[in-house]
């Protein structure tokens, strides 16, 4: 699986959620559909599941209504949808965390990846873009890691969530580069690091760049 794959925005529904045998040949949607936003609002995953909604909501004739919920890196979301009826009127929106990195480095999955949902469609992709406060002595990123060097553990990066891509892109440079940064995590808010970050709260943090 190369980077684009990984960092990619899936669009998931429970595997069952439209049987292939006779229920699937009655009228869909029958009454409103629930689309499960997995991260909190202002987001990507936020607006991507927005923007289906309405235009489901004008091309089916049936309202389209999101709900976010966020925690445990989108497995919150994720299992509210794999306990829903199995009857194809709850979708959800989330990134790659719940069905390619949370059961590598979290004890407990309450869902099967690999059995109890399946993908619908690719939404976009959000490649990684590493960005820093300007009071970051760094115009690029060799001097970013001799900076790093210097600093250690007193400089602070920040992600939406331990286990997130921007975590792991993080720790995977730090390995590499043998630096050191202390992680701030976000409770699934790309907003509010953001928000860190131009107030110079954090120093850096991998961000994604939405690309539909």
């Amino acid at each position: 699986m190369n980077a684009r794959s990984i960092f990619s925005f899936l669009a998931l529904l429970a595997a069952w959620a439209l049987p292939l045998t006779a229920p699937a040949q009655q009228p869909w949607p029958s009454r409103a559909v629930r689309i499960i936003a997995t991260s909190p609002p202002g987001g990507s995953v936020d607006f991507l599941a927005r923007s289906l909604a309405e235009d489901f909501t004008k091309s089916f004739g049936e309202a389209f209504v999101v709900e976010t919920r966020p925690g445990a890196n989108g497995n919150i979301g994720v299992e509210i949808v794999v306990k829903a009826p199995a009857d194809g009127h709850m979708l959800f929106v989330a990134p790659p965390g719940p069905f390619s990195i949370n059961a590598h480095l979290m004890s407990f999955m309450p869902f099967n990846p690999a059995t109890d949902v399946a993908p619908v469609a690719m939404l976009g992709v959000a490649p990684l873009l590493l960005v820093v406060h300007p009071s970051v002595p760094a115009k690029n990123l060799k001097e970013l890691l001799a900076w790093l060097r210097g600093e250690g553990a007193d400089a602070h990066y920040a992600s939406q969530a331990v286990a997130s891509t921007g975590y792991l892109a993080m720790e995977l440079l730090k390995s590499l580069a043998r630096v050191e940064a202390t992680h701030v995590p976000y409770k699934g808010s790309a907003a509010q690091a953001t928000t860190d970050l131009l107030a110079g709260r954090v120093a850096m943090s991998f961000v994604g760049r939405l690309e539909p």
